[in-house]
Order: structure tokens, then C-alpha cells, then sequence
């Protein structure tokens, strides 16, 4: 079933996990924030989701040694800004060793595999 995206941002997600998924590497895609959902009996209840801020997929990237990468990435479209809260994520998993790309198309993440991949 195809997916359904609305946004320049939502195109990209979509490109981004279909051409991870066609190297194989193993994709998440994150929801951050909160929803307040209302059952059907109208009572109200808060869902909270990833936190503010955090990256719209984390891919674990494999290398040669069997080790992995964990790869953060925040689709933005050609003019879009990371937020403070991106920003704070930004420097949270990069001070863990984790890897983080802001990317506005799927060139940037095949530069940075071919980068990483040849690190070995």
C-alpha cells in the first residue's frame, strides 16, 4: 500500500526510509510531541510520544566490523530551520557518539554512507 504524504517535508521522509530500506539498513521513523486523543465515550487522554525535538528517523547503520552507527536524521525542506529543540537533540546524540544529518534530499544520505562505509 502506497503511503500518503502531504508536505515537501513528508515527500522526503518517505524517500528517506524507502532508500534506506532498499540498502537494508534498519529505520525508524519518530513522532515527537504529544496527542490528545478522545475515545469514544469522550473522555479525553494524553499520549506523549518521542520528546521535542527529537529527529524524524534513526537508521542503524552497519559497518564492515559488524558494528553499528546509530544515524539520526531531520528531514527539512530547502529552507527549513532546525528548531532549539532540534538543536538540543542535535547536540545530545552527537555528545553520545551518534551520528546526525539535517538532510533536504536523499544525495546527503548517500554521501554520508559512502563516507562512513569507507572509514573502515
Amino acid at each position: 500500500m502506497p503511503r500518503r504524504t502531504k508536505t515537501e517535508e513528508g515527500h522526503l521522509k518517505t524517500a528517506v526510509l524507502d532508500l534506506l530500506a532498499a540498502d537494508k539498513i534498519y529505520a525508524l521513523r519518530v513522532n515527537s510531541g504529544d496527542l490528545l486523543l478522545t475515545a469514544p465515550n469522550g473522555k479525553k487522554r494524553l499520549v506523549k510520544l518521542a520528546p521535542k525535538g527529537t529527529a524524524d528517523v534513526l537508521a542503524i547503520v552497519p559497518n564492515e566490523e559488524h558494528t553499528f552507527m546509530p544515524l539520526w536524521l531531520e528531514t527539512k525542506s530547502k529552507r527549513g530551520t532546525l528548531t532549539p529543540e532540534q538543536e538540543s537533540f542535535r547536540n545530545e546524540v552527537e555528545a553520545r557518539g551518534h551520528a546526525y544529518l539535517v538532510v533536504t534530499d536523499t544525495d546527503q544520505i548517500m554521501e554520508w554512507l559512502k563516507w562512513f562505509r569507507s572509514r573502515d
